[in-house]
């Protein structure tokens, strides 16, 4: 069909020049378009499951690094144990004070040395006042979990420190936009059905420490840590995957040894003076074997946040529990009982239902088209507003 004059001066040359490469490619195959293409630029269809294997492996290893977190978790209960079983010392911000000093010490020296633009000064000035608020979320969950075993028993703590985990559930849906699968929640399950039996065991044994004397008291002291403690982890997980490891360290670990050591001073004073004026070893021992616990502990729970997320967290170190009790068996004469290890295999099997396939991730899209300011992060300069969003999109390939 001819196009006269008078059209062609209607119809701009581009469209034109469209409709005619249309009809003409249109019986062109594929496989003779993509024989005109470089090697480099030839699509790959092997590539597809490489990146699928990658994110499996990438699971994975986080669960592996959930079960070392539940060892070191061990280690710190254990020296907490002696410290006030054995030795009757109620320090609990003290020992936190010790260890944010150290976070502090290697991770904040390492932010002031950083350039101008992402430096501890910058970092203070646009989001400071959020990294204190999340200090003292951490900072208090750490506190009154602690303090929760002078008032209720080892059961309680244990069973109502899972409160943790639907608020991380729910924090996670409504904050970062995550949605989850039928996998997933019964995942969720299986790992709480495993805390009850071990919560079962226990009653069953009679646990000999921390027996109660204000149940009531305790359990709130501990469905209130467990909750901040709900806060403290989804907000850990947004801060490393939109910004990185070192910055959420370094600060955490500034304003936490502010807080613990504000806090020790107002309430521990005592205690703290007469430990160093008795001047014995073993419990000083004890308490740099805790700092060193808990600093292992808060970098590895970084990188785990930044592989996996807030819920795989929780799930992974619920087998702490179960790790205590076998040391438990050797040094404070627990008994043994079966259900220990079935509390054990529930929850591994928990956490593996909950890896076998990523959550759904839609905070992404509703970020990119109504371009909201990050829930945490605050006013940035151009070189951390690019730092940010190749961390975001890190942040969307994994899964929680």
């Amino acid at each position: 069909m001819e196009i006269n004059s008078d059209e062609s001066d209607i119809v701009p040359s581009e469209v034109a020049y469209d409709k005619r490469t249309t009809s003409a490619c249109s019986n062109i195959s594929y496989s003779e378009v993509t024989g005109f293409l470089p090697e480099a630029m030839e699509p790959k269809p092997d590539s597809i499951p490489i990146i699928s294997n990658n994110k499996t492996r990438t699971r994975w290893a986080a669960a592996a690094i959930g079960q070392m977190l539940s060892l070191i978790l061990c280690v710190s209960a254990v020296t907490s144990v002696y410290l006030t079983d054995v030795y009757n010392l109620h320090i609990s911000n003290a020992q936190n004070f010790v260890f944010y000093v150290l976070l502090s010490a290697i991770f904040t020296s390492a932010l002031a040395c950083r350039p101008e633009s992402g430096n501890l000064f910058s970092v203070m000035k646009y989001r400071g006042w959020k990294y204190f608020l999340l200090a003292v979320a951490d900072a208090e969950a750490n506190y009154l979990v602690v303090k929760a075993y002078q008032y209720t028993t080892l059961t309680s703590v244990q069973l109502l420190d899972c409160f943790t985990i639907p608020t991380v559930l729910l924090l996670s849906c409504i904050l970062l936009g995550v949605r989850y699968r039928a996998c997933h929640l019964i995942g969720v399950i299986v790992c709480l059905l495993g805390v009850c039996c071990l919560v079962w065991a226990d009653t069953q044994e009679g646990i000999p420490f921390g027996q109660g004397s204000e149940r009531l008291l305790g359990d709130l002291l501990c469905l209130s840590g467990a909750f901040l403690y709900g806060v403290s982890n989804v907000a850990q997980e947004f801060l490393v995957k939109t910004f990185d490891i070192v910055e959420f360290l370094g600060m955490i670990g500034l304003f936490g040894s502010a807080v613990t050591g504000m806090q020790a001073v107002l309430f521990e004073y005592d205690q703290v003076t007469s430990a160093v004026v008795n001047g014995s070893p073993m419990p000083l021992a004890l308490l740099g074997g805790y700092a060193l616990a808990q600093l292992s502990f808060y970098v590895l729970a970084a990188f785990m946040m930044k592989l996996s997320g807030a819920t795989t967290y929780n799930l992974s170190i619920l087998t702490a529990d179960f790790y205590s009790l076998i040391v438990g068996i050797f040094l404070f004469q627990y008994q043994f009982h079966a259900l220990y290890f079935m509390s054990f295999l529930f929850v591994i099997i928990g956490v593996v239902m909950f890896s076998l396939k990523p959550t759904i991730q839609v905070l992404s899209s509703e970020l990119d088209n109504e371009e909201q300011e990050p829930l945490i992060g605050g006013h940035m300069s151009d070189n951390n507003v690019h730092n940010e969003s190749s961390s975001s999109t890190s942040y969307n390939n994994y899964g929680t």
